[in-house]
């Protein structure tokens, strides 16, 4: 995604709002696993729990799967992640004009990442800190 975002952090109300954006629209509102899936990441990623973020983890926490199933075992959370990257393409694929951050899962890693996009060929600005040095 070279050239359409901006390297800084976005600040976390910016992302819970990409976030509910997100889960409202169309793309995802009929998927309720998806969905579940990407808050369960998004918000552990907000709180610093990161590193938690693993495949059993999303299994039984953010999906709600049976504690019972092996941590060797949770293929299905690949397999969801695979159809959450696509899922998200296809709704940043409708939606970019009007979005401000693109919450990103990169393969091979269940962490999102978060960045400002360029709409209409203008850079989003966070506001400017109103405290003076």
């Amino acid at each position: 995604m070279t050239g359409d975002t901006h390297a800084l952090q976005p600040y976390f109300t910016d992302i819970e709002y990409q976030l509910d954006q997100i889960l409202q629209s169309e793309v995802f509102m009929h998927n309720k696993v998806l969905s579940s899936f990407l808050a369960f990441i998004v918000t552990e990623t907000l709180a610093g729990r990161e590193n938690e973020i693993k495949e059993y983890t999303i299994a039984v926490k953010g999906l709600k799967h049976n504690k019972a199933i092996s941590p060797q075992s949770p293929p299905h959370v690949r397999i969801y992640a695979g159809r959450l990257r696509k899922l998200l393409d296809r709704y940043y694929h409708t939606h970019r004009q009007t979005d401000r951050v693109h919450i990103h899962m990169p393969i091979g890693r269940y962490t999102p990442l978060f960045t400002y996009i360029k709409n209409n060929n203008h850079l989003y600005h966070p506001p400017a800190s109103t405290t003076t040095q």
